[in-house]
């Protein structure tokens, strides 16, 4: 038997989107009529490739975000509905009694991720780690005035809130990372939780604020720069 864990997430950071193209994207954009034009449509039908990087899940946004578990659609309570990440090692009591003197709750009260299992933007062949083979790419992001975001996990009946482990993304890398870490701020993320040796992704809900601002960038001698012509000629079709 098993029991359905339910796993709800509430944050206020930048919402961050990122998706590259290939060397048809600015020839294109050069040729288009401004009453040819769509912005999303001209994104969406370019693009290669693309990542939601920031859910809205960020640890530096204040507040922090929060978590609300449920099993089998019935809440659960946690000593604290905050997410924290967990500095040493699982099974070393010093380490263990430091992350309770720090944060009031034992480690197995509440819902941790640890730097050891952090997962690395610039690095992680998940996200960024090879960005050769595209020669433009656009950062997309929004600042919400709320955030929400799921997941959904089958556990064991006699399973514990120390079984799932927080999967963090962090930013600050490098490459394309940095321009990505430089142009929204955002430090570390909620990507996933992993149970059981399994990584259970983040799955973005709704999200409500103002409208995108989109940044652009060209590759010169393998290192994105931001391109201001781009972003001049999309103003000059969308005006």
């Amino acid at each position: 038997m098993s029991k359905k864990i339910i796993f709800n997430f509430k944050g206020y950071s930048t919402i961050c989107f990122v998706s590259f193209y290939n060397e048809h994207f600015k020839e294109d954009l050069d040729k288009i009529e401004k009453d040819n034009f769509d912005h999303l449509d001209f994104l969406q039908e370019h693009e290669i490739k693309a990542f939601w990087l920031g859910k809205g899940m960020n640890n530096e946004s204040d507040p922090n975000p929060t978590v609300e578990i449920l099993e089998n659609d019935i809440p659960i309570q946690l000593k604290s509905n905050d997410v924290f990440i967990y500095d040493g090692d699982y099974s070393d009591e010093d380490d263990q009694k430091n992350f309770e003197e720090l944060n009031g709750f034992k480690y197995d009260e509440v819902l941790t991720g640890s730097y050891a299992s952090m997962q690395d933007l610039g690095y992680d062949e998940n996200y960024l780690a090879n960005t050769s083979d595209y020669k433009f790419a656009v950062i997309e992001k929004f600042q919400p005035d709320e955030a929400k975001a799921s997941i959904v996990i089958d556990a064991d009946d006699d399973y514990s809130i120390k079984d799932f482990e927080i999967i963090w993304l962090d930013f600050d890398s490098n490459g394309f990372a940095g321009e990505v870490y430089s142009n929204t701020g955002l430090e570390k993320e909620i990507v996933g939780i992993k149970y059981k040796d399994k990584i259970y992704d983040l799955e973005p809900g709704e999200h409500k604020g103002p409208g995108s601002e989109y940044i652009y960038f060209e590759k010169f001698d393998e290192t994105f720069e931001q391109s201001f012509d781009i972003g001049d000629k999309i103003s000059e079709l969308n005006w």
